[in-house]
């Protein structure tokens, strides 16, 4: 078992170096994806507590909730890689799609607005009251991401229709 926990635990850690060089090398690395990684950190502890006091916690319960942190950072990551390699191919075509490293800002957003409402379920679950306007806010915003990625996904198509032609 030890060993196994070892591997995650290396295996995280090589993903968490690996993905902060490249937003690092892009320049990604926003207030946003801070905030992403500060909101990761309380959606765990607040997990962490509410299955306590629901008493429905278990080590892989917590196992899997750090497995999907670590596949937040993937997602992040796939968002960096895809903006780089769209304006990249924008630049050599010559093609000037007019916005810069979107996906990763519509990921990062969508991600936060995902933990802020997972947050605030765990903090429901504690006892804690939440009004009804941050859990609409907090909707609002996942769907504005949603909204705002499929607007660019949609630009690139016809910049490809236009180069084609």
């Amino acid at each position: 078992m030890r060993n196994s926990n070892e591997i995650i635990q290396t295996t995280k850690g090589a993903l968490t170096m690996l993905t902060g060089l490249i937003a690092f090398m892009v320049e990604a690395i926003t207030e946003l994806v801070i905030v992403l990684v500060v909101l990761m950190f309380i959606d765990y502890f607040t997990g962490m507590i509410s299955g306590f006091i629901d008493k429905k916690w278990s080590s892989s319960t917590g196992i899997n909730g750090a497995v999907k942190k670590a596949g937040f950072v993937l997602l992040v990551m796939i968002a960096v890689l895809t903006d780089y390699v769209i304006l990249h191919l924008g630049k050599q075509l010559g093609i000037t799609l007019g916005f810069n490293g979107i996906f990763t800002l519509a990921v990062t957003c969508w991600l936060i607005s995902t933990e802020l409402l997972s947050i605030i379920e765990n903090l429901g679950r504690i006892g804690v009251p939440i009004p009804v306007f941050l859990s609409s806010a907090f909707t609002t915003l996942k769907e504005t991401s949603e909204k705002i990625g499929e607007e660019k996904v949609n630009i690139i198509s016809k910049a490809k229709g236009k180069e084609m032609k």
